[in-house]
């Protein structure tokens, strides 16, 4: 099973806002205490991003997990292809011992890191391989972080039941915050705007929408400014201009009272 590399912005471009340093919390808790977070949020806060992005930083796993690895066998493959491990195995207690050896820490390697393993849209996987997956967890002493929208796919009473064991087992639960003017500013210098009026605009635009739609603003301000120069005010009306989709011109006045 090969995993597909999510959508991301280049790292340059990757700032330390609000809602990545409560992430940072996050798996400093799953890592210290070896309980698991989970980490929810709309859609265009920024989540996969930061995920991504922080598992290469402190030398974990990350894996999407999609409609393919719903189940618990597939869930299982998943988890060895994010360790890089491509599996031989058909049958599920075959690819659950194929993954125990790979993920299990000695007992007598307390002084090593718990393992950071995450995995994203968790949603999309059954009740019963989320319920799985902290088995998983709880087997190997793993620093796991789970994230999705917080919607729950299956409605069954063996569901439901799952459902309950899964949340009294979850140590930290995060809601990730809308930007702020300074997580604006700090997405700002990142893609090289300048002026006070373009910083202004674009911290009226982004706490009106998410981080999502604030970058494609930038993106798409950045290739105006031809030679890759300085995003200016100018630059950021013309997008929202010929592209409405993204936006009104009113978004970069302050909102309404």
């Amino acid at each position: 099973m090969q995993l597909v590399k999510p959508t991301v912005p280049d790292r340059s471009l990757f700032a330390e806002i609000g809602s990545v340093r409560r992430i940072r919390e996050g798996i400093a808790y799953a890592r210290t205490f070896g309980w698991p977070t989970r980490i929810v949020s709309k859609a265009g806060y920024g989540k996969t991003t930061a995920l991504y992005y922080l598992a290469q930083e402190l030398g974990g796993s990350y894996c999407q997990a999609g409609y393919a690895h719903k189940t618990v066998p597939d869930m299982y493959r998943m988890l060895l292809a994010a360790l890089g491990v491509r599996s031989s195995k058909s049958y599920t207690r075959d690819l659950f011992d194929e993954l125990i050896w790979e993920l299990r820490r000695p007992s007598w390697d307390n002084k090593k890191d718990r393992q950071l393993i995450i995995v994203d849209e968790a949603q999309t996987l059954e009740a019963t391989a989320q319920r799985e997956l902290l088995n998983i967890q709880e087997t190997c002493d793993l620093a796991l972080v789970i994230s999705g929208n917080g919607e729950r796919i299956a409605g069954t009473k063996i569901d439901r039941a799952a459902w309950e064991q899964i949340d009294s087992r979850v140590g930290m639960n995060i809601a990730l915050p809308g930007l702020t003017r300074d997580d604006c500013q700090l997405i700002g210098s990142a893609y090289g705007v300048e002026g006070m009026d373009a910083y202004e605009a674009i911290t009226n635009f982004g706490t009106q929408t998410t981080v999502r739609i604030l970058g494609q603003l930038l993106d798409n301000a950045k290739r105006l400014t031809r030679t890759g120069g300085a995003i200016q005010f100018q630059h950021l009306q013309t997008v929202l201009s010929g592209n409405p989709k993204l936006g009104s011109l009113e978004l970069l006045k302050p909102e309404a009272a």
